[in-house]
């Protein structure tokens, strides 16, 4: 921008690419939780993953984490490729940040009094 003052211009370029973040956020909210839930699991933890070839390329498969903590779903979820869809207990839903965390994960809801569907 000519004759702009560069704080302006650097404050211009930050709402433009908040703008974009947003959006991009909207589209494909799995993919930027992947590369957080990645980096998270890389740095702050020393993930090793063994029998990564166990896990079939396509089709269905049931991975169960031990939940010796409630981070073991999350590091599965950033140690595979494929989409994990999660069983969650229903009330968690109901929760502000966490259920629009969990719609967004498209995690499934799972209730024992709801019955059978």
């Amino acid at each position: 921008m000519a004759g702009a003052d560069a704080r302006l211009t650097f404050l211009g370029v930050s709402f433009v690419l908040l703008g974009c973040f947003v959006w991009a956020l909207t589209l494909v909210p799995e993919a930027f939780f992947r590369f957080i839930l990645l980096g998270l699991a890389h740095t702050i933890y020393r993930v090793r993953v063994q029998g990564r070839s166990n896990v079939p390329s396509e089709g269905g498969a049931l991975l169960v984490p031990n939940h010796v903590s409630f981070a073991d779903g999350l590091f599965l979820y950033a140690s595979t490729d494929r989409p994990i869809r999660f069983v969650i207990y229903a009330p968690y839903f109901d929760k502000p940040i966490l259920g629009w965390f969990l719609r967004a994960m498209k995690a499934i809801p799972i209730s024992p009094a709801a019955g059978r569907r």
